[in-house]
């Protein structure tokens, strides 16, 4: 096994998912620019190269477009991730779930590749630099 497919572009795809489904229909009114906007802006530049796991930060507050709510209410706090004056306020354990995945499949990966170089008796010098 030489690679796998659980990187950065994952964690972005369940981030999106995760905005979409608490957007609910409203999602339906984002342009694609506003997506953009609102999937690259805070969470590609910020949250997503910084994010621990840890829960030492409240959170995490990524802007949703304007466009989103047209006549809506901007503010919804009845379930969490909750939305006030057209932000998400995202929890360590509302960001978690778009990064579980890569990482176990990065874990799995490297696992993998240092059996498979034990089994061929070869020895292992490790050296990671992590870029998601």
């Amino acid at each position: 096994m030489l690679g796998g497919l659980c990187g950065g572009i994952f964690i972005d795809e369940k981030f999106e998912a995760m905005c979409k489904k608490r957007l609910g229909l409203r999602w339906n009114n984002l342009s694609q620019a506003g997506i953009k906007a609102m999937t690259k802006g805070e969470w590609e530049d910020y949250i997503k190269p910084s994010f621990e796991g840890k829960s030492d930060r409240n959170e995490y507050i990524v802007q949703i477009p304007a466009e989103a709510f047209k006549e809506a209410d901007m503010t919804d706090t009845s379930r969490s991730p909750v939305i006030k004056d057209g932000r998400f306020h995202f929890t360590t354990s509302d960001i978690q779930p778009a990064f579980s995945g890569s990482w176990e499949g990065i874990e799995k990966l490297i696992s993998g590749q240092v059996k498979a170089a034990k089994d061929k008796g070869k020895s292992i010098t490790v050296s990671l630099t992590c870029h998601i």
